[in-house]
């Protein structure tokens, strides 16, 4: 635990936590859970109480959410609520996740699964990781050829469509909608570059980073040809 404070409050330069985003695991207080159920499970296989075990990690918490998390998990215990039941109102984990921890406090069992439960974290860490740096090159080079194109389409082609028109010959279909495109483009590129730069970034965030919805993100790219091989 106190490894835990130590390294939790080091100072980190910018580049440091850039690093340490694109490098920790997909979704927020994802560490705190693996030590709250770390801790639980060595200190609870010692055969302290967990009333202590909650008060000790509170008199060394120095986040303020995290202290008032640790209330909250007092208060639920010494009223007699289950740990499975206090996870599950806590949304500390889902699915198989609470039935290790009922099948843990029901059967005595509680320390091996919650040991259990810590390894399996490790594992979807890895994982994550593993997927977030395979996915954020191709999605960068594929918002990087977006915004180029959308440049191209709004600075660069109204500019040589001149050309074109000078040469007095029947254009293909593709042209045509390319220059009306362009023509549009340029006409409103004060509202329509920041607002695709906008949709841009806000489909990133709601594939990517998003808690609710970046699974959808994820499938996507894995059923992408060649880039789901890859990730796989």
């Amino acid at each position: 635990m106190i490894a835990y404070m130590q390294e939790k409050s080091k100072k980190q330069s910018f580049w440091q936590k850039i690093k340490e985003y694109l490098t920790s695991n997909i979704g927020g207080g994802d560490s705190f859970k693996k030590y709250f159920f770390e801790s639980l499970a060595t200190m609870l296989a010692s055969g302290i109480d967990i009333r202590t075990i909650l008060f000790d990690m509170k008199s060394q918490a120095k986040d303020k959410s995290e202290i008032v998390f640790l209330d909250r998990i007092i208060v639920a215990i010494e009223n007699g609520t289950p740990i499975w039941r206090m996870a599950q109102n806590e949304r500390l984990v889902g699915g198989h996740y609470l039935s290790l921890i009922k099948i843990g406090e029901l059967s005595g069992f509680l320390p091996q699964n919650l040991d259990t439960i810590v390894k399996q974290m490790e594992r979807d860490r890895d994982f994550n990781n593993k997927l977030r740096s395979a996915s954020l090159y191709p999605s960068l080079v594929g918002a990087l050829l977006l915004i180029v194109a959308v440049i191209l389409m709004t600075f660069v082609f109204p500019k040589i469509l001149g050309v074109y028109e000078s040469l007095n010959i029947e254009l293909p279909t593709v042209t045509l909608v390319l220059i009306a495109i362009g023509e549009f483009m340029a006409s409103n590129a004060v509202w329509f570059f920041p607002l695709v730069l906008f949709i841009i970034f806000l489909i990133i965030y709601l594939l990517f980073f998003n808690i609710n919805t970046k699974k959808y993100g994820q499938m996507l790219m894995l059923k992408l040809p060649g880039i789901g091989k890859l990730l796989q």
